[in-house]
């Protein structure tokens, strides 16, 4: 049996996906002709990134790892892990929310760093000069 608290901690686990897409949308970087998503069943959020035929999963607190998130880059169509993003939170009993540990205040705007950084590292996104 799982405690009032613990359901609590999974429900806001799954909210977080919901706060990454609005956050993506609000910064026109998730839509049909960029970025499309989709939920995954065991509870994560896929981002694909087609031009490149790899795509991004977000595994929220308790689906990868218990207390944070992981953005996982995966190319060849999934088949090939091309780098890992572990953001660290913490469980706010006072707010009944997940917090980042570090101390930046918006979990999905520290997750789309993430996805920025594993797509410049795995050659995504390449830097033209001026």
């Amino acid at each position: 049996m799982t405690s009032p608290e613990k359901r609590l901690q999974d429900l806001q686990a799954r909210a977080i996906n919901e706060r990454i897409i609005e956050y993506g949308l609000r910064r026109g970087l998730l839509d049909a002709l960029r970025l499309s998503y989709e939920p995954a069943k065991d509870g994560s959020l896929i981002i694909y990134f087609p031009r490149h035929r790899g795509h991004w999963r977000i595994q929220p607190p308790g689906v990868g790892d218990p207390s944070a998130i992981r953005v996982i880059a995966l190319g060849d169509d999934g088949r090939m892990q091309l780098g890992l993003f572990t953001i660290a939170l913490t469980w706010d009993a006072a707010a009944s929310d997940w917090i980042p540990s570090h101390g930046t205040e918006e979990i999905a705007a520290d997750v789309w760093k993430a996805i920025a950084l594993l797509a410049r590292e795995a050659g995504w996104l390449v830097s033209t000069a001026a």
